[in-house]
């Protein structure tokens, strides 16, 4: 029997490994020069999910400090079945990114060494120019030691690449020109160029939608037609995540991404948000009109010279599928560019914010100083605080900002702060940098010495015990000959214990771990560790001067 499993590889790491991973066989390890690269060929009775794989491969390279580490699965011939297919689908994509959801719902059937795919995605044109076929048989033939042939039926191509499909056909099928005999005849005029972005005008119209708190007078028509003020407009949070079909909605344009394709279309993703939630909408423009799309490119072009991040739009549309890469968006038929009513502070007596915080502030705010102070100054404050976690660099712009408000509200102030916090850093509690839970992996480590010198004390046991889940899971016990092999085998006795960057628990660090790394260096052993000091830590929390032993710890 092959011992060579990773189960007995990663012995130290049993809770990582799935069951169908930890039973298989090690056949070969392919390393570079450096050992930062590993490449395992395994085999496995059981098959395993490629999500699982990849989340060992991270887990372990991160483990053994690796750059890279990949596993390569092998199974006997009679295990590939049309079951396992969902999973090879998706080591073949990250081989072969091209293949993006063609794949997804497939249904796959085997009859002998031939396998066929129903596709449900279309795409088939593009897999088939680039070789799909010929790629997923070689990785079958890698993975299972067989080799088969693919053919694909269902859904060969959507409604848009069918349309593709024949605008090629009919632009190869047209003759080509005949050549101009007489030289002195004028050239034929040339079609007038397509209407500019300064050409293309939009209507405007008025409606009523201050319900929602927008106004809508003047509002400009980008797309279809305008948007009756008595039309339902939905929140965003309460459009149900398998929702198809008519909507109305309102949003803050917050990101506008644009491409173009191979035929010259203009493809528009759009990402707006009415503060519920967010939604992402897009549109495609023609390089010509024709019955599919009667929008064009430079329509696309002129809405989007009005649409910028930040402006505020109401559209009525159809919520579906994309067709080409399955993402759900709102196709807008109609579009209104409106603004926002701004937030006013209608209270009799205005107050004083004595707590903000600015983009200064990391992780609890996003506003720059500028924008809070204006709108302090906006809403008829007299004045604002910028109290910032621990910094000041808040205050230039702020300043900046009220000297400009007090050219015309000189009584407007700015009450420079900050917030910070006491900490006690006077006593070493902790070495190093961890964020494990407090029910994670600790090791409590007793070292017995005789004596308290850490420059020539000299180690006589070392005591340990593994603690996870609050409770203690694994003991381990070394004495310390007198021979320097015997303390070499000890200490890597007890760092393989320990295993990799563990926390480590001593009740007085301050003589522990200056006597245990001076003999790490002694004995040329490389161990990274954190550490607790468990007198210090029980000191502040239990409120005691002194601890001078472990008793008045365990006594409350």
């Amino acid at each position: 029997m092959n011992n060579n499993t990773f189960e007995n590889l990663f012995s130290q790491f049993d809770e990582q490994l799935p069951s169908a991973i930890a039973s298989g066989r090690i056949l070969k390890i392919i390393t570079d020069g450096d050992n930062t690269e590993l490449h395992f060929i395994a085999a496995f009775d059981e098959y395993v999910k490629y999500d699982e794989l990849e989340q060992f491969c991270i887990s372990m390279k991160k483990h053994l400090r690796a750059t890279k580490l990949t596993v390569e699965c092998k199974y006997t011939p009679d295990k590939l079945s049309a079951e396992y297919f969902p999973e090879i689908f998706k080591f073949f994509k990250d081989r072969f990114p091209l293949v993006n959801g063609f794949f997804n719902n497939a249904e796959v059937s085997i009859s002998g060494d031939e396998i066929k795919v129903t596709l449900k995605n279309g795409g088939y044109a593009l897999l088939e120019r680039n070789g799909v076929s010929r790629a997923l048989s070689s990785l079958v033939e890698k993975m299972f030691s067989r080799k088969v042939s693919f053919t694909f039926d269902g859904v060969l191509e959507t409604d848009i690449e069918a349309y593709q499909r024949q605008q090629d056909e009919f632009l190869a099928s047209m003759p080509p020109p005949a050549p101009v005999q007489n030289n002195n005849v004028p050239a034929p005029k040339q079609s007038a160029p397509a209407k500019s972005d300064e050409e293309i005008q939009f209507r405007t119209c008025t409606a009523d939608f201050t319900r929602l708190h927008l106004l809508c007078e003047n509002a400009v028509v980008l797309k279809g037609s305008p948007i009756d003020s008595q039309t339902k407009v939905t929140e965003m949070k309460d459009i149900p995540a398998d929702f198809e079909g008519d909507i109305t909605v309102w949003g803050d344009v917050f990101k506008c991404e644009t491409r173009e394709t191979k035929n010259g279309m203009l493809i528009a993703s759009l990402f707006i948000t009415d503060y519920t939630s967010s939604f992402s909408v897009k549109m495609v423009g023609a390089l010509k009109a024709n019955k599919y799309n009667p929008f064009t490119k430079a329509m696309l072009e002129a809405v989007l010279g009005k649409m910028k991040v930040g402006s505020t739009v109401i559209m009525s549309g159809k919520i579906e599928e994309d067709s080409f890469d399955h993402t759900i968006n709102l196709v807008p038929a109609s579009i209104m560019l409106v603004k926002r009513e701004a937030k006013k502070d209608n209270s009799e007596y205005k107050r004083v914010e004595l707590h903000l915080h600015t983009n200064m502030s990391q992780l609890d705010a996003i506003t720059p100083p500028s924008k809070l102070v204006k709108r302090a100054a906006d809403w008829g404050h007299k004045a604002v605080a910028i109290t910032d976690h621990g910094v000041v660099q808040g205050y230039t712009e702020a300043g900046n900002t009220c000297n400009d408000i007090r050219k015309n509200n000189p009584d407007f102030k700015i009450i420079y702060g900050v917030e910070n916090y006491e900490v006690n850093n006077d006593d070493l509690i902790f070495v190093g940098w961890d964020q494990r839970e407090l029910d994670g992996e600790f090791i409590a480590v007793d070292i017995d010495m005789d004596s308290n010198d850490v420059r020539t004390a000299q180690i006589k046991t070392i005591t340990a015990c593994r603690i996870k889940d609050l409770k203690v899971c694994e003991n381990f016990e070394m004495q310390f000959g007198t021979e320097p092999a015997d303390v070499s085998n000890a200490l890597k006795s007890f760092t393989e214990f320990c295993g990799l960057d563990p926390v480590l628990v001593f009740f007085d660090a301050k003589t522990s771990s200056v006597v245990l790394n001076r003999y790490l260096k002694d004995n040329d052993i490389a161990f990274g560790y954190y550490y607790l000091t468990l007198i210090k830590m029980s000191e502040r929390m239990l409120d005691i001067d002194e601890i001078k032993n472990i008793e008045q710890v365990v006594s409350h």
